[in-house]
C-alpha cells in the first residue's frame, strides 16, 4: 500500500473518530466541504514527502543513502562483514614441529575475516565526490585501519582524484574483496598486489576503453608519512653476497614511501557495460560481457638509507657494524582477461615484478654490486552456476614464480602452485552469499609464498597443505 493511501485512511479514521466526539461535547459536526478541504490538505502533504524523498535520493542505492531534493549533497552508508570458519591440515614435519610449538599437522578456528565500514557521496555538486572506508583488523587488536581516504572531481568522462586509495594495477586487487569469486584472493595476489598508496590518479572513461594514470607513494604504503621511506630489507649471508627476503620484492611490505611511482593502465571492451566488471562473478540471465586490461609500474626509493625495513631493524651491516647502503628501483607489469555470460565466468592474469637494488659498500668492505630479482605470477579461474539453481561451482589455480638465478631457493621451491575448488550459494546476490572452498597448497614454501592467515595458508616447510574455508558474507 502506498503512503498515500495510507494516510488517506488514517484520516478518515480520524475524522469518524472525531465527529462523534464533537456531537457528544454539542459542538456542531464539520459539514461534508470541511471534511474534504481537510482530506485535501493531508494527501496533498502526503504528496509533497513523497515526492521530496523521491528526489532526495534517499533509500537505498548500493548503501544507505540520504541526500537533498538538488542531488547536490549525497551521502551513502555501506558496510561489509565476512565471517570465516577455516581448518587447515598439514603433513608432520618433525623438524619443524620440534622448533615451534604451533607446528601441528591440523589447525582450525573462526575468523572475522574481513569487517568494512564507509561512507561516499558527493557535496556542492554531484561531480565533487568523497569516499572515507577503513577496515577493522583481523588480528586481534581489532584496530580500526583506513583503506580509501579521497575527493575526486567528475566531468565528460574524466575523474580526477587525489588522496589515499588503491591505484589500478593488477586486476585481481582491483575487484573488491566481496566480489571476489571464491572466499578470498589468492596467494599470488597476496605477493604482487599493489595495495593503497597516497596519491594522484587522472582517468578517462569511453565507452569501450579507459584509461587511468596514477602519481604516488608506491606500493603498499597506505597511511605513511612522507618522511618514512621505503626501504629494503634482507640480511648479509656471506662476504659477497646478500639475500633479501620478500620484503614486497625489495621494498618493505605495508610500511614506507617510495620517492616517486608511477602507474598506466589501460582497459578495452568488447562486450557489456563496465559495471559488469565490478565483480568476477557471470550471473544467470545476465548478457555476454569481455575485457582485457594491461597495466605498468615504476617506483623507486634514491636516498643513500640503510637496508633493513621501515621501522629501521633488520639492517645490512659489515662485520663492524657499518651499514650498507641502497638505492632500489622496482617495475612491474601486468596482463589479464575477464569474461562473463550467462552464469559463467572465466579470468586469467599474469604479472611481472623486477627489483634492482645498486648496493654502496662501507670503505674497506667487500663490493657487492647490484642485486636483481625478476619474479613471476599467474593465476585463471572459471565459475558456472548449476542450471536452475543459486549454486556457483568455481576452480582456480594461481603460480608464484620466484627468481632461478638471484633468490635464495636452498629452503623452498623456485615455483608454487595452489588449486582452489569450492562453490558459493547466492541467498540475495552479493549481499549475502555462503562460500565454501577448499586450497591445497602443493609445493613447499618459497622466499615469495610465504604463510599469511588472510588466505588460511601456515605451512612450516610442508607440501601438499590443504585449507578448508567456510564464509559468509552480508554486503550491507
Amino acid at each position: 500500500m502506498s503512503q498515500t493511501n495510507v494516510l488517506m485512511l488514517l484520516a478518515g479514521a480520524a475524522i469518524t473518530t472525531v465527529a462523534p466526539a464533537a456531537l457528544a461535547e454539542g459542538q456542531a459536526p464539520a459539514n461534508r466541504d470541511e471534511i474534504r478541504a481537510i482530506v485535501s490538505e493531508v494527501l496533498a502533504d502526503a504528496d509533497s514527502r513523497s515526492s521530496l524523498m523521491q528526489s532526495s535520493g534517499a533509500g537505498y542505492d548500493s548503501g544507505f543513502v540520504l541526500g537533498d531534493a538538488s542531488g547536490n549533497f549525497k551521502i551513502r552508508f555501506n558496510g561489509l562483514v565476512q565471517f570465516r570458519y577455516n581448518a587447515n591440515f598439514r603433513r608432520k614435519n618433525a623438524s619443524a614441529d620440534a622448533a615451534n610449538p604451533n607446528g601441528r599437522s591440523f589447525t582450525g578456528g573462526f575468523q572475522t575475516n574481513y569487517t568494512r565500514l564507509g561512507v561516499s557521496g558527493n557535496i556542492a555538486e554531484p561531480n565533487l565526490i568523497y569516499e572515507v572506508r577503513g577496515v577493522f583488523d583481523r588480528g586481534g587488536s581489532g584496530a580500526f585501519n583506513l583503506e580509501n581516504a579521497f575527493v575526486g572531481y567528475k566531468w565528460d568522462g574524466w575523474m580526477f582524484r587525489w588522496g589515499q586509495f588503491k591505484t589500478a594495477f593488477y586486476r585481481e586487487s582491483n575487484v573488491d574483496v566481496e566480489y571476489q569469486l571464491t572466499a578470498g584472493r589468492s596467494l599470488t595476489n597476496q605477493v604482487f598486489e599493489q595495495g593503497y598508496s597516497q596519491g594522484m590518479e587522472l582517468s578517462y572513461t569511453a565507452d569501450d576503453w579507459r584509461v587511468m594514470f596514477a602519481f604516488t607513494d608506491g606500493f603498499r604504503s597506505a597511511n605513511s608519512d612522507f618522511g618514512t621511506n621505503n626501504r629494503t630489507s634482507g640480511a648479509l649471508t656471506a662476504p659477497n653476497a646478500i639475500t633479501l627476503d620478500r620484503g614486497s620484492f625489495g621494498f618493505a611490505k605495508d610500511g614506507g614511501e617510495g620517492n616517486y611511482a608511477v602507474t598506466l593502465r589501460g582497459e578495452y571492451k568488447f562486450a557489456g557495460k563496465w559495471d559488469d566488471f565490478k565483480d568476477f562473478t557471470g550471473m544467470p540471465g545476465k548478457d555476454f560481457a569481455a575485457m582485457i586490461g594491461a597495466a605498468g609500474h615504476i617506483q623507486g626509493s634514491r636516498l643513500d638509507l640503510p637496508f633493513g625495513n621501515s621501522a629501521g631493524g633488520g639492517v645490512i651491516a659489515d662485520g663492524a657494524g657499518n651499514p650498507y647502503l641502497g638505492d632500489t628501483i622496482l617495475g612491474s607489469w601486468t596482463v589479464d582477461a575477464n569474461f562473463k555470460g550467462d552464469g559463467w565466468n572465466a579470468a586469467i592474469g599474469g604479472i611481472g615484478s623486477h627489483t634492482r637494488t645498486k648496493v654502496k659498500a662501507p670503505a674497506g668492505s667487500p663490493d657487492v654490486g647490484n642485486i636483481k630479482f625478476n619474479d613471476y605470477g599467474v593465476f585463471a579461474q572459471f565459475g558456472i552456476f548449476i542450471p536452475g539453481t543459486q549454486i556457483e561451482p568455481f576452480v582456480r589455480w594461481d603460480c608464484i614464480v620466484a627468481d632461478k638465478s638471484n633468490r635464495d631457493l636452498t629452503s623452498g621451491n623456485r615455483w608454487f602452485n595452489t588449486i582452489t575448488v569450492g562453490g558459493n550459494y547466492y541467498i540475495h546476490g552479493q549481499a549475502a552469499k555462503l562460500t565454501v572452498d577448499l586450497q591445497w597448497f602443493i609445493n613447499r614454501v618459497n622466499t615469495l609464498g610465504v604463510p599469511d592467515t588472510a588466505i588460511n595458508y601456515l605451512s612450516q616447510d610442508r607440501r601438499n597443505e590443504i585449507a578448508v574455508r567456510f564464509q559468509f558474507q552480508l554486503l550491507f
